[in-house]
């Protein structure tokens, strides 16, 4: 039998974020591999670039690297036609824009969205500004001028915008779902109601915080009682 204790807000949001994010968790994996392959190929190609210009071994970049010889990164922000973002979630953080960016940030953190994360990235001059990042998985690499550019035609263009539409899809569904709980999550008053209604969320609710019972020592009672009757002693010059 469930113990029966009112929900407080800090409750209630606790358990929409995680029913959200238990909602959400299949697409994680599934997405995350689609970004991950996008950003091999972007990083195949690019050194195959690399190898055709400078006619060296690979082995031999991060010597060149370290003297200063070339340039390096181990990041790229990729921009379609007219230097647009792959991959770019804009939100505000006024009005209805609130409410997206915060279920947009507790997918993207949680667990299942690490994949994703991995590629999703908050804009530097931006905080409501998330876009997507190729991440070198062999380290420093040596950099190529406008290697972020990415042709109208080209395949990985329209396989970053096709994830662009799955992802924000998940997004608005999520957002959707959370307001949907949070509505069964504010018609209910106590931890018995929900668990009747909705016991899957139930489940989820941390125990309350038990009050403090104890009781002070009878000399701390009689110290006190003392300078009641007696007034409080002058402290010595």
């Amino acid at each position: 039998m469930t113990t029966n204790f009112s929900l407080s807000k800090e409750m209630r949001t606790k358990v929409a974020d995680e029913l959200t994010i238990k909602a959400v968790e299949k697409h994680g994996a599934r997405i995350g591999k689609k970004l991950d392959k996008i950003n091999a190929d972007f990083w195949q190609r690019h050194l195959t670039k690399v190898a055709q210009i400078l006619t060296l071994e690979p082995a031999r970049y991060p010597e060149l690297i370290q003297s200063g010889l070339l340039t390096a990164t181990t990041s790229c922000s990729p921009e379609g036609p007219g230097r647009k973002g792959l991959i770019k979630f804009a939100m505000t953080e006024h009005s209805s824009g609130a409410e997206e960016l915060a279920v947009f940030k507790l997918v993207l953190r949680s667990q299942p969205f690490a994949q994703v994360a991995d590629f999703i990235k908050q804009e530097r001059y931006y905080k409501t500004h998330y876009s997507l990042v190729f991440v070198s998985k062999a380290g420093s690499v040596p950099m190529l001028r406008e290697m972020e550019r990415i042709g109208e035609q080209d395949k990985l263009l329209k396989a970053a915008e096709a994830i662009r539409i799955e992802l924000a899809e998940v997004m608005k569904a999520a957002v959707e779902f959370r307001s949907k709980t949070m509505d069964i999550l504010n018609s209910v008053r106590s931890a018995r109601q929900l668990t009747d209604l909705f016991p899957e969320a139930a489940k989820l609710l941390p125990p309350p915080v038990k009050a403090r019972t104890e009781v002070a020592p009878t000399e701390l009672v009689d110290s006190v009682r003392s300078m009641l009757n007696k007034g409080i002693p002058l402290v010595a010059a």
